[in-house]
């Protein structure tokens, strides 16, 4: 296992199982180029300035994520500032910065890279000052970074609302007798309401994905900032926009990218979290912000000819003195050759001659039939980049079996009923989608009877980028074992078997691709 700073990545790293890549505060954006694989993303928002009181803590967010060659774009929350806004949407005179990971690089402020966050852990309020001796309560600490929401924020002069917490869909609100102002945004806390009066000044609000209501203050009352809310694609409740150009709400979680998490954590700046720094825990995040991505199963082949298995030292392919059933993670892990190397090609393969194997790993998702109808949404999808025209697509189903199929890793779902595609608009509300993927999906005798120029239009001959997922509707008594395609590279066939059943015929004419699964733990595709 590696532990690498990200701030100082080189950009040619080969990041293995159980790495871990740390980002602190820079004041920066930092991109760092994710090979396909499955990664565990960790987030926690930075504090509010501290004043009279402490600033709120900020928010933890955390999650897996399947991808596929990704360019993931880095922002560190700073903690609050009492003279200036925080990096990345602390409201200006205290509010902590979020942390976040996005598609879209640019300034932090950016409205296009804001629209395309994954993950945002919030940052805490800032507290308020009180110089001047009046006889008037103590003021609160900022309010926490929050998780869907952040908590409202109270007067304790009057006991009425005063900064109210960031939601799903709007920033917060300083709230006072006196009018609105100091409101959160779209990504930025808002700033420290009543002039910033140099002897009582309220506490600006924290960065989020809708930044938190400043506090109001003037030369009698003055109250801390609220926390902004936090995001996950996929985390039930949150509320993802619609896409890169709109910040129009679609009221379910999943972002517009298609990139979505899943065994997911959120806990706001109140709640016990991992401590980024040292070892346990913590009541929130104190300080700067701090991003962690951990290697779990990054995407690679070994090269499988004549019974032998080979991997590439960066010269030469050579022997790798295992049998395929003595192969382990650890052996993919140190030998595998990444997706997108070039040691993939054409040129590089022809050493071998027409027969040969690719072995991988792939994490997808683990089937349990129970009786009744049930939707099963992958979690990878299939890459066909090695396939030049996909023939056919082969399901191994017993009973009746529905099926939609994405190409942009489930952002969009189709299905091709009397030759021609079509979208299938799922709601995310099981019993409705049940009856449409019932509608409109593609039995098994459907998907066998697509020809193959139908699918040159689905996958254009050519295109390398080419993949491909399947939700399926299991029904009542039946499963499905695999999934094979059979698909033509290089003027020969290959065929793609994944599973549970590994057998496979080798022929002369034929590239065949082989999933390899080699611990208990990684599901290949569909099993049951």
């Amino acid at each position: 296992m590696a532990i690498y700073d990200g701030n100082t990545l080189v950009g040619n790293e080969k990041f293995r199982i159980g790495d871990i890549i740390n980002f602190d505060y820079v004041g920066s954006v930092r991109s760092v180029a994710l090979p396909g694989g499955v990664y565990h993303i960790e987030c926690w928002g930075a504090q509010g300035a501290d004043r009279t009181k402490n600033g709120g803590k900020g928010a933890y967010c955390s999650g897996n994520i399947s991808l596929t060659n990704t360019l993931m774009n880095i922002y560190v929350g700073q903690a609050g500032l009492t003279n200036a806004a925080a990096f990345n949407g602390g409201g200006n005179f205290g509010g902590g910065g979020a942390s976040d990971i996005r598609i879209v690089g640019g300034n932090w402020d950016n409205i296009t890279s804001l629209r395309s966050r994954i993950m945002v852990a919030a940052g805490g309020g800032g507290s308020c000052t009180v110089t001047e001796p009046k006889n008037l309560p103590s003021r609160d600490n900022g309010g926490a970074g929050g998780a869907i929401d952040a908590k409202n924020i109270k007067d304790l002069v009057g006991g009425t609302p005063n900064a109210s917490g960031a939601t799903q869909t709007s920033g917060g609100i300083e709230m006072t007798t006196w009018g609105v102002s100091g409101m959160g945004s779209f990504g930025i806390g808002g700033l420290s309401g009543g002039g910033h009066n140099t002897v009582r000044s309220g506490g600006a609000g924290g960065g989020g994905y809708y930044g938190g209501g400043g506090g109001y203050g003037d030369a009698w009352n003055s109250n801390p900032g609220s926390g902004g809310s936090s995001f996950i694609s996929g985390y039930p409740g949150c509320n993802a926009i619609l896409d890169e150009t709109s910040t129009v709400h679609t009221d379910q979680p999943n972002h517009y990218s298609g990139l979505i998490f899943y065994d997911t954590e959120m806990t706001s700046g109140e709640g016990s979290i991992p401590n980024p720094r040292g070892v346990g825990v913590s009541i929130g995040n104190s300080g700067n912000g701090y991003v962690r991505i951990t290697v779990m199963l990054p995407q690679s082949y070994l090269v499988e000819y004549n019974d032998d298995i080979y991997y590439h030292d960066g010269n030469e392919y050579k022997t790798l003195e295992k049998e395929e059933s003595e192969l382990t993670m650890s052996d993919f892990q140190e030998y595998g050759i990444l997706p997108n190397s070039t040691y993939l090609t054409k040129p590089e393969l022809s050493f071998f001659g027409n027969s040969v194997r690719l072995l991988s790993l792939v994490e997808v998702t683990n089937l349990q039939v129970l009786p009744h109808d049930q939707i099963i949404y992958p979690k990878t999808s299939i890459d066909l980049s090695l396939a030049d025209n996909i023939q056919q697509i082969i399901p191994n189903d017993s009973g009746t079996v529905y099926r939609l199929f994405s190409i942009d890793d489930g952002t969009t779902w189709e299905t091709i009923i009397n030759e021609q595609r079509q979208v299938v608009q799922l709601s995310g509300v099981e019993e409705n989608d049940v009856e449409l993927i019932r509608d409109y999906g593609m039995s098994s005798s459907d998907l066998l009877s697509v020809t193959p120029d139908i699918w040159d239009d689905v996958f254009p001959p050519g295109y390398k980028e080419k993949k491909v997922m399947f939700l399926m509707l299991i029904t009542d008594s039946s499963k499905s074992h695999d999934i094979s395609l059979q698909q033509q590279r290089f003027g020969y066939y290959e065929s793609m078997i994944r599973g549970s059943d590994y057998d496979d015929a080798q022929y002369n004419d034929r590239l065949v691709i082989k999933f390899k699964k080699a611990i208990d733990e990684v599901k290949i595709n569909f099993v049951i």
